[in-house]
């Protein structure tokens, strides 16, 4: 188990670690209270019509204790880590989370996103090729088209471009010379009827540059809880568990049988 610090609200980091040295970075988001959809704290018409989830922070939260407590790489040390979590009420957020988490707004999700970028920026080559970024997200998502997901922040209303896209963040963690790279994504990938004709990209939280700039065997796997158009799913009523997709993460990542 890495003995992980605080570093300020929702920042942790490993004291042992020495800066441009191969490490594993991870910014971890989970959203179940949305705090202007139906049933949120100050609720806002919405063409969407989406609920409030169950577990999806708690989720979130579990697969923080599972890159503090299980996460091994040879010469990859765990690095610095991200924690932005909205639980729902009686959702369980347990002591291995430190209780040390910011609220995933759109604002803290760029500023998260933007730090482990720069951070990742100053890495060099040979120990970026060593190094690793996760990147999970459990929460609403919609489907614009086939190759474009967006993730609905805590304080999502009505603006969808207001939200994190996937491929924005991606695209835009390609140049960095940390060149392993992981993206989990638990939300659906169902389109909304309701969705205005307009380009949607989701907030431009990264810059794109040229793809001639990215770093030679650059690797990127996105994983997402469904196939295109698809539904993700959770447990009704049930604040202890962890969503479908999660759990079967969860239980893959730990080599759990059975």
């Amino acid at each position: 188990m890495v003995a992980l610090n605080p570093d300020g609200p929702g920042k942790w980091v490993n004291p042992d670690w020495v800066p441009g040295q191969p490490g594993a970075f991870a910014v971890i988001i989970g959203v179940s209270h949305y705090k202007h959809m139906t049933g949120g704290a100050d609720p806002r018409p919405s063409p969407y019509r989406l609920s409030q989830l169950q577990v999806s922070a708690r989720t979130a939260s579990a697969f923080f204790d599972w890159f503090i407590t299980d996460y091994t790489a040879q010469n990859c040390p765990v690095a610095r880590a991200w924690l932005l979590l909205s639980p729902s009420d009686g959702e369980i957020i347990y002591d291995t989370a430190k209780q040390n988490y910011i609220e995933p707004t759109l604002a803290n999700c760029g500023v998260a996103i933007r730090e482990c970028h720069d951070l990742m920026s100053k890495m060099p080559n040979g120990p970026g090729a060593q190094s690793r970024f996760l990147f999970f997200f459990s929460g609403h998502g919609i489907e614009v088209f086939r190759s474009e997901q967006v993730l609905l922040p805590s304080d999502f209303q009505s603006h969808i471009n207001d939200s994190l896209g996937i491929r924005n963040i991606s695209d835009g963690m390609a140049p960095v010379a940390v060149t392993n790279q992981h993206y989990f994504v638990d939300a659906c990938r169902n389109h909304s009827k309701n969705l205005p004709r307009q380009l949607v990209f989701g907030s431009q939280i990264l810059d794109i540059l040229d793809v001639t700039q990215f770093p030679e065997g650059q690797s990127c796997a996105i994983l997402t809880a469904t196939q295109p158009g698809g539904t993700a799913y959770q447990p009704r009523n049930k604040p202890h568990g962890w969503t479908i997709f999660g759990q079967a993460l969860l239980e893959g990542l730990r080599a759990t049988p059975d």
